[in-house]
C-alpha cells in the first residue's frame, strides 16, 4: 500500500494519457458541435439558451489541442475544468452521462503531472535551462498515485454506481441486461444478430459483466490483476464502440484504461523510437 501511495515511476504514460484524453474530448465537442441547437437551446431552432454555445465550445477545441500538445499545461487544464463544468453542467435536457466523466477527468487533470514528458512545456525547460556544461533533464518520476487515481475514480466507482443500478434490473438479473439495446434498431449502428442470436453465450457476458464491475474497484489496485482487468475492460469498451452511437464515451473509458498498462512498457517504446542519434 505504501508503494502505492508514496512509489515513485516513470512518467511517460501519464504523457500518453494527456495526449490521448484530451484527442477524445477534442472529439467529443467536434461532434456535439452539430447538435448544438438541440442540446442548450430552450426551445430547439426556435428560442436560443442562455448563453452562445458554440463560441464557447471552440475556445474550448483550442484549450483541448493546447492540452494535447502540452503548451501551458496546467492553466489549459484549469481552463478545461471550468469549460467542462459551463458547458456540460448546463446540459440538463441531454445528461450524456460521460459528461460526468468528463468533468471529473478534467478536474483531476490540473493536479497530476501531466507534462513532464512528450510536451513543449517540458521542451522549453530543456531548452531555457541547458547550458554547455550539460542538457537539463526535468523529473522523470510521478508518484504511481497519478495513475492509478483516476481508474478508481471513473473506472472503479463509475462501475460501482452501474451495478448498484443493474442489480435492481430484473432484465440484468435474468441475463438479458446486453440483448435488450443491441436489439433496439435506433440504438445500434451495427448487426450484430449472429452474436445476439446465441442465448447461452449473451447470457453469459451479461452475468460476466456484472460480475467484473463488483470485483473491479477492489482487486485493480493489485498489480497482478491490472492486466487481465484492463484486457477485458477493453474488450467490453471495444464492444460498446462497435455496437452502439457513442464511440467517444468507449473511447475514454480505453484511455483510463491505458493508465493500467505496466510503465515499463511505455519506456520500452520510448526507446525502440528514440532516435540513435539525438538531434
Amino acid at each position: 500500500m505504501r508503494t502505492i501511495f508514496l512509489g515513485k515511476i516513470d512518467g511517460r504514460g501519464l504523457a500518453i494519457f494527456r495526449i490521448l484524453f484530451a484527442t477524445v474530448l477534442f472529439c467529443e465537442l467536434f461532434t456535439l458541435s452539430d447538435f448544438l441547437e438541440i442540446i442548450y437551446s430552450k426551445v430547439a431552432f426556435v428560442q436560443t439558451g442562455e448563453f452562445k454555445a458554440e463560441i464557447l465550445y471552440h475556445l474550448w477545441m483550442i484549450v483541448t489541442v493546447m492540452i494535447g500538445l502540452g503548451f501551458f499545461t496546467m492553466p489549459m487544464a484549469v481552463v478545461n475544468y471550468l469549460f467542462s463544468l459551463v458547458i456540460f453542467g448546463s446540459a440538463h435536457d441531454f445528461e450524456y452521462h460521460i459528461f460526468y466523466g468528463y468533468i471529473l477527468l478534467s478536474f483531476l487533470l490540473f493536479f497530476m503531472p501531466i507534462s513532464r514528458h512528450y510536451s513543449l512545456d517540458s521542451l522549453i525547460k530543456r531548452v531555457k535551462y541547458s547550458s554547455g556544461k550539460g542538457a537539463y533533464e526535468p523529473g522523470q518520476k510521478v508518484l504511481a498515485l497519478n495513475y492509478l487515481f483516476p481508474v478508481f475514480s471513473l473506472i472503479g466507482l463509475f462501475y460501482f454506481d452501474s451495478v448498484l443500478f443493474k442489480l435492481d434490473s430484473r432484465m440484468w438479473l435474468d441475463g438479458l441486461g446486453m440483448w435488450k439495446p443491441s436489439n433496439i434498431p435506433m440504438a445500434t449502428w451495427s448487426d450484430t444478430s449472429w452474436l445476439m442470436n446465441n442465448e447461452n453465450l449473451v447470457i453469459f457476458l451479461g452475468y460476466t459483466v456484472i460480475i467484473f464491475e463488483v470485483v473491479f474497484v477492489f482487486t485493480f489496485w493489485r498489480k497482478k490483476f491490472r492486466l487481465i482487468l484492463m484486457l477485458i475492460g477493453f474488450g467490453f469498451h471495444l464492444g460498446i464502440l462497435l455496437e452502439f452511437p457513442i464511440p467517444w464515451f468507449a473511447l475514454a473509458f480505453c484511455v483510463v484504461y491505458l493508465l493500467m498498462v505496466p510503465v515499463s512498457f511505455w519506456v520500452y517504446l520510448s526507446r525502440k523510437l528514440k532516435l540513435k542519434k539525438a538531434k
